[in-house]
């Protein structure tokens, strides 16, 4: 809205009654402020039907009242105050009060936009950018973001300073991308200063500089950042810009899991598991990953199936870590690839299936992991989940033993089956296999 208009809004509306409906909101005396600004919004004081849809959008009576709130918004909505407009677009697009409603959420959040309420234009553009209610479109996300951020809006210009960031609607340019984002920054809005601080640390479109990374680290951890907690937390534990603390870090990392942010759930698992600024408490270790794995969280599959494979804070329990590892492997961890390989190679906690261990070892070996291939070796040695292929065999064995990750333990008896492959093989063929490992060799590297 602009101020002439706000300014003939608070003339009309702010009558000695709301001023006192308003006094007793800030003394916190909620009830009474229901109350009196009750009676004013039923008279058709906007005013109040926003103040009072707050309230009711809020646990200040005990426990929220969304179906008041979407009443009081929608009245001052229907009016055409941006304010109302705004919050009942929020309503809308969270089902809160009302069923889930993007296309109307944007509908009323275009309303306000268009009277110059910054939130709503910021929330429009989002609208656009993640394509809710509306077709995506990053050349109109971008407008809006920018009429926003023209207003000082530090949400316009964070998510302004994205799109420069990434290249959304707009040539990539990590220069404007950094001077939105100091922007927004400077208003204390967290995740700007966590992206600052992102962009110190990696060098990208400023010198890389670790001193001012923990810098916008640290005020995003103090705004409650959950991704500042853990980053920050993450150069306490390798001492990058700041001494090396483990309690320290295990305090951050602590705080962001606390939120329910998955790496940080992560990283209090690992600090507790190897008793890094905490004494080695497998149970928690579990409590961590567990939380972190039911999120989806990749490495904290990974982890929680390695406990119950080691039975290390619970009992073990190969078939509950077979399917934490399968978890992990649909979303493409190497090491859980490999994992479930085995697991299917030598029957851990699942039957036997070695026609699916070499469909599972060829994903991790193919990325680059030793102990896979020596699988692969074996299996087609031996013939097992396919023809005996002593070609593939040779290759596969050669290929582990070029590997720094083998472990010395395994070259004897993968220099072994090398061996015996070759002198199973043709002149023809031992040339044809010794050409696979070059060609794979050349395209690995």
């Amino acid at each position: 809205m602009s101020e002439e208009g706000w300014r003939i809004f608070r003339q009309q509306y702010e009558t000695k009654e709301f001023q006192q409906a308003s006094k007793a909101q800030q003394q916190k005396k909620f009830v009474e402020a229901a109350k009196l600004h009750r009676q004013l919004a039923l008279q058709g004081n906007v005013l109040a039907q926003v103040n009072l849809g707050n309230i009711c959008n809020s646990d200040r009576l005990g426990a929220p009242d969304y179906k008041c709130a979407f009443d009081m918004y929608s009245r001052a909505a229907h009016a055409g105050f941006d304010e109302g407009q705004y919050w009942l677009g929020t309503l809308l697009a969270s089902g809160r009060g009302t069923p889930e409603d993007f296309t109307a959420a944007v509908h009323w959040f275009g309303l306000a936009a268009e009277q110059g309420h910054a939130v709503a234009q910021t929330a429009l553009g989002s609208s656009y950018a993640m394509g809710l209610g509306v077709k995506r479109d990053d050349a109109k996300a971008l407008y809006w973001y920018k009429k926003a951020a023209a207003q000082q809006y530090a949400g316009g210009q964070f998510n302004l300073g994205t799109f420069y960031r990434e290249g959304r609607g707009v040539k990539q340019d990590d220069g404007e991308a950094l001077y939105y984002l100091t922007a927004a920054a400077r208003q204390g809005h967290a995740p700007a200063e966590a992206l600052l601080g992102v962009m110190y640390q990696a060098g990208r479109g400023v010198p890389h500089d670790l001193t001012k990374a923990v810098q916008w680290y640290q005020s995003a951890a103090a705004h409650g950042n959950m991704v500042a907690q853990h980053n920050l937390g993450l150069l306490y534990m390798e001492g990058l810009g700041v001494p090396k603390d483990d309690a320290v870090a295990l305090k951050w990392f602590m705080t962001s899991a606390e939120q329910a942010y998955a790496p940080g759930e992560v990283q209090t698992g690992y600090m507790h598991e190897y008793g890094r600024g905490v004494a080695i408490d497998y149970g928690q270790a579990l409590k961590w990953y567990e939380r972190s794995a039911n999120q989806g969280h990749a490495l904290g599959q990974l982890n929680l199936a390695r406990l119950y494979t080691r039975g290390l804070g619970t009992a073990r329990d190969e078939a509950v870590a077979f399917g934490w590892y399968m978890a992990a492997a649909k979303q493409g961890d190497v090491r859980a690839e490999y994992h479930v390989g085995d697991a299917l190679h030598h029957g851990f906690g699942v039957k036997k299936n070695p026609r699916a261990a070499i469909e599972w070892y060829a994903r991790a070996a193919n990325r680059g992991v030793a102990k896979a291939k020596l699988g692969l070796g074996l299996l087609y040695f031996t013939g097992q989940g396919t023809a005996i292929d002593f070609v593939e065999a040779y290759k596969w064995y050669s290929l582990a033993l070029m590997d720094k990750d083998i472990g010395s333990r395994a070259v004897p008896t993968a220099t072994s089956f090398r061996d015996n492959a070759a002198s199973l093989l043709s002149p023809d063929q031992l040339a044809r296999a010794q050409a696979m490992v070059r060609e794979w060799k050349q395209i690995a590297e």
